[in-house]
């Protein structure tokens, strides 16, 4: 393959997410974190769903672009956390 190409396919591999815990399973571990300390930070979230942090921050942005999200992004760069959706519709949608 074409070197870029095959660096592509590396960078894809090594960014999705691998975790014990189903998308639902990571949210929920999420809002627990923000139930107890108002927000959560990238590294944080990776931690307690067992992610490196590129796979972290591609879940929670996948997360956050959903209508109806129960986690929204307040803040930028290195202090970018996340709260949960002040709006009552916020509910897992799969």
């Amino acid at each position: 393959l074409h070197l870029s190409i095959r660096r592509q396919r590396q960078m894809c591999i090594r960014d999705s997410v691998k975790s014990p815990y189903t998308e639902e399973e990571r949210i929920h571990r999420a809002l627990d974190v923000i139930k107890h300390h108002g927000f959560i930070n990238l590294q944080t979230y990776a931690n307690i769903n067992e992610l490196k942090r590129t796979a972290a921050s591609e879940d929670l942005r996948r997360i956050t672009a959903r209508e109806n999200s129960p986690l929204m992004s307040v803040g930028s760069g290195t202090h970018k956390a996340w709260i949960a959706t002040p709006h009552p519709s916020a509910e897992i949608d799969r």
